[in-house]
């Protein structure tokens, strides 16, 4: 595959939420190898398009197809069996197994896929707090290191797709950088991602293209550097600076 080919299309998608129209008639397509990120205030339908991707939001009409396969009515497993990996918000870790075990988890992922897990070796070295803690029980851990978990179990998985929902959410500076200092070391190895993010200025960096999405519709994008400069995303996003 070369870096033109497109692994995910997504085609006039719209999802309800309740009696909320969620996401309306939105496209957006990602290459092999690139990382876009989504921009949008709380509220916008972020969340909402990463859960339809993993299988756990309903789509109301348009289509979702990944290699040219469709995703709508796949289950959540089915879909993670496909490559697809995401890492939600809130360091969703599994609380009373330890580090180790959480990580093998995406291991089986991987496994159940056909695909090579990640090596856990290789995945520590990107997370050096988290060596000497592997029988440690994950609810344990402080915020930051729960996070670096959740990627690291995703990694473990050998994401073909990854999707990351807000992964600097409610960590101190440094370790946002940490963060952010891993998740470019990932694009450089090519993993595919669609990231959602608070940060914006560090999402714009991280980022190849960017979408932004106002009340469940795409309203602008276009290449990150190019927004990171735009005057109305930085009064928007940035407080009027970068």
């Amino acid at each position: 595959m070369g870096p033109d080919h497109t692994v995910l299309e997504i085609t006039e998608l719209s999802v309800r939420y309740g009696p909320k129209t969620a996401l309306r008639d939105l496209s957006i397509q990602i290459s092999y190898g690139e990382v876009v990120t989504l921009l949008g205030a709380n509220g916008a339908g972020k969340t909402t398009l990463l859960m339809s991707l993993s299988g756990f939001r309903s789509i109301e009409a348009g289509s979702m197809r990944y290699e040219g396969r469709s995703l709508a009515g796949m289950s959540p497993s089915s879909i993670a069996r496909l490559g697809i990996i995401q890492v939600p918000e809130g360091r969703r870790v599994l609380p009373g197994m330890t580090v180790r075990e959480n990580l093998e988890l995406g291991a089986e992922c991987a496994r159940h896929g056909g695909r090579v897990p990640g090596d856990l070796s290789h995945v520590l070295e990107r997370f050096p707090p988290l060596v000497g803690k592997m029988h440690v029980k994950a609810g344990l851990l402080s915020g930051g290191e729960q996070q670096m978990l959740v990627i690291g179990r995703a990694l473990m998985a050998a994401p073909q797709l990854l999707l990351l929902d807000e992964p600097s959410l409610g960590l101190a500076p440094m370790l946002i950088q940490e963060v952010f200092s891993v998740l470019r070391s990932i694009k450089e190895e090519g993993v595919t991602m669609l990231v959602v993010e608070q940060n914006v200025k560090e999402g714009l960096r991280l980022a190849d293209r960017a979408y932004v999405l106002e009340s469940g519709r795409i309203v602008r994008e276009g290449p990150s550097q190019s927004l990171l400069g735009d005057p109305q995303i930085q009064a928007a996003y940035l407080g009027g600076s970068v």
